[in-house]
């Protein structure tokens, strides 16, 4: 998104630009592109990647509430979830991932958090 569609977003936060109806466009364009190179060699494909650092330390950074973030995790995750239904198959699993990580810099992992924390 950021080199191929010139998306720019503050602290490598791509969960950010949910909020901008344009960006849904691209993100399901991009993703459509990669459902039909997966259901033309009948292979799955995971369907992840906006939810990148979604989590309470990178939204209020950004300036968000948690209700905020909270809203933008579960739009990402129905934008996933329609894709899905709409091209899975047998063949071609699609499941929808939400990975929030890292909580801090993913280059230092001097920031490890409890079970219970996470």
């Amino acid at each position: 998104m950021m080199y191929k569609k010139d998306w720019e977003f503050r602290h490598f936060c791509l969960f950010e630009l949910l909020q901008n109806d344009r960006f849904v466009d691209d993100l399901r364009t991009y993703h459509t592109g990669l459902i039909e190179v997966a259901v033309e060699h009948k292979v799955g494909h995971l369907l992840d990647g906006v939810h990148y650092r979604a989590s309470p330390d990178w939204g209020a950074l950004l300036g968000m509430s948690e209700q905020q973030l909270a809203d933008l995790t579960a739009k990402g995750i129905e934008i996933y979830s329609e894709l899905s239904q709409e091209y899975a198959t047998e063949d071609t699993p699609i499941p929808v991932g939400c990975c929030i990580g890292p909580r801090g810099d993913a280059y230092n992992a001097d920031l490890v958090m409890s079970a219970e924390e996470a």
